[in-house]
């Protein structure tokens, strides 16, 4: 599967007074993120997302991103025949009008703020790419996706899109010196910090990360999906090792199946035996990541102790079902 991404930052604007802090650093650290996966580096893996980045120069240096090449630039992802799977990023100012929203480009001026929600989704939706990202984390983001006809908003995303955007349609999305609050948290959640037991990140796990984060903010991230399909944006480092994962069909031949444990798994106990607590730290790792739970006690170490007994959660019968029909890849 070939899978790129254009990343754009823009911390320098014609008008000084607008200029952002964290932009280009956004660009930078996703950039890092999603072009390799954990454990690979550039020179001896194959790039996860090839990824281009544009990042704004200060109005004097020139070479400004401009309106017409940004909307070229997204016009030329969207429309890549090589591509099975896209991603777009921007991280600067945003705007709405009665019109609609904006992606506020360098040379922005009153009545061409930059680059049109409305282009940007018409680009998307006539893509002959099957998978399109979009993650937005500028003001006003969460107008993207609708149409404004009449005072009325209609959503607009064809099949095999999903956008995530730093905050609604009426808010604000906050920018620091060290990059925006809300590409920190999503990239937190790339690195693993809301991946699956297998390290799999996809733009769900990217969501409900800042969601849960940004509590304490008035700003909220949206999400809006119509795809059959959640593609692997990168995969961090796994929670649960392989090797261990596919033991549950060992140690519990089916779903249903509860393990009697005794003192005899407890490494402290003076009845310990050596291969059962060998044993009992798998079924403890294993419970530590919401596969197991101890029967008839809180903990595990007292389940033994008590000749109590562990199960499957309903999380590792899931897992035990995608082990045993060798549906699950790492």
């Amino acid at each position: 599967m070939i899978k790129k991404a254009l990343l754009v930052g823009i911390n320098h604007y014609d008008n000084n007074d607008s200029n952002l802090n964290g932009c280009i650093k956004d660009v930078e650290m996703m950039t890092e993120l999603l072009s390799f996966n954990y454990g690979e580096r550039k020179g001896h893996n194959k790039a996860n997302f090839e990824c281009k980045s544009l990042k704004s120069n200060p109005v004097e240096f020139g070479n400004k991103i401009t309106r017409t090449l940004l909307k070229r630039e997204i016009k030329m992802l969207f429309n890549d025949p090589k591509a099975d799977v896209v991603l777009f990023y921007f991280s600067g100012h945003g705007f709405e009008s009665s019109l609609g929203g904006y992606l506020v480009t360098q040379d922005a001026k009153t009545y061409e703020e930059g680059v049109s929600f409305n282009d940007i989704i018409t680009y998307a939706n006539k893509s002959v790419n099957k998978e399109i990202i979009i993650i937005l984390d500028c003001c006003r983001s969460g107008h993207f996706g609708k149409i404004t006809i009449a005072k009325s908003h209609l959503s607009n995303i064809q099949e095999g899109i999903s956008v995530l955007t730093a905050s609604t349609a009426k808010q604000d999305s906050w920018d620091t010196s060290n990059g925006a609050v809300f590409t920190n948290l999503i990239g937190n959640a790339l690195k693993g910090g809301s991946s699956d037991l297998t390290g799999n990140v996809k733009v769900t796990n990217l969501y409900q990360h800042a969601e849960r984060m940004l509590g304490p903010w008035e700003q909220r991230p949206t999400l809006k999906m119509n795809t059959k399909n959640l593609v692997v944006l990168r995969k961090a480092e796994p929670k649960v090792k392989f090797e261990l994962l596919q033991k549950i069909t060992n140690y519990f031949p089916n779903q249903d199946y509860v393990f009697p444990l005794g003192p005899e798994f407890e490494p402290t106990e003076k009845t310990a035996q050596k291969e059962k607590a060998a044993v009992f730290a798998d079924l403890q790792k294993l419970a530590n990541n919401g596969l197991v739970q101890p029967v008839g006690e809180k903990y595990m170490y007292y389940a033994a102790i008590h000749s109590k007994s562990c199960k499957l959660t309903l999380v590792g019968k899931q897992y035990w079902e995608l082990l045993h029909n060798k549906a699950l890849i790492y």
